[in-house]
């Protein structure tokens, strides 16, 4: 009897354990949407804002800062979709470099072909190697 109770004992135990460990992930999981979430609304307001001033410079930022906050979250999709707009605003080769840098680490950890490709021809074409035309 006292094997038995012991055998019982240590399932519950088992049982509450595993259940207090999926709760505290489920709280991890909506605190950090909830971050995710407000981040995003924030830094799309503001991003609305700059729109509407036409200031062009914060516009490329606020992007690039948009997709690090999705990059932060792990959705490299949205990542890659902010940045590229960030590119695509940039009049700066330093600073186009940098961002496809930027995505073709991402995308490589990602596996995200279609912009790997894409960005190691502009990478290159930035850094002075030849220009992607040409390929």
């Amino acid at each position: 009897m006292a094997k038995i109770n012991k055998f019982f004992r240590r399932i519950l135990t088992t049982k509450v354990s595993v259940l207090l460990t999926f709760k505290t992930h489920l709280d991890w999981f909506k605190k950090t949407r909830l971050q995710y979430e407000s981040e995003i609304r924030q830094k799309s307001s503001e991003l609305q804002n700059l729109k509407a001033s036409g200031i062009k410079d914060s516009i490329r930022l606020a992007h690039l800062d948009l997709g690090n906050i999705h990059n932060k979250y792990g959705f490299a999709g949205s990542a890659l979709n902010m940045w590229e707009k960030s590119f695509e605003a940039s009049n700066s080769d330093d600073d186009q470099l940098k961002i496809s840098c930027l995505i073709m680490k991402t995308a490589f950890a990602s596996n995200n072909i279609f912009y790997l490709s894409r960005f190691c021809e502009k990478a290159g074409y930035f850094a002075g190697h030849s220009d992607p035309q040409h390929w």
